[in-house]
């Protein structure tokens, strides 16, 4: 289950704070997605954005950190439907799931 709005303006760590201490729709145990969760929202034959799923042109915090750097992780743009690497400390989209 996703949370209908995407929140803006959140480094790595403040999106999973975020979504950690979250309480919506009467639930408390929502989290950051992972890669892998976020690239099923991808539509292929769509673009900008990438999927069915309202307002997601933006580019998505995920809670997989990549292996060979640690100050890194993936995020998925919608924009163009594909994954991309940032910085921990950028500031970025946040949609949380459970």
């Amino acid at each position: 289950i996703w949370v209908n709005e995407t929140v803006s303006g959140k480094t790595w760590k403040e999106a999973m704070t975020y979504c950690e201490t979250l309480n919506y729709a009467g639930f408390t145990n929502w989290r950051l997605p992972n890669e892998n969760e976020l690239k099923s929202l991808i539509n292929r034959a769509k673009s900008s954005p990438a999927s069915d799923f309202p307002g997601d042109s933006y580019v998505l915090w995920s809670s997989t950190t990549q292996v060979e750097k640690i100050y890194s992780t993936y995020s998925i743009n919608f924009s163009q439907g594909v994954s991309d690497v940032n910085g921990k400390t950028q500031i970025s989209y946040t949609r949380c799931v459970r």
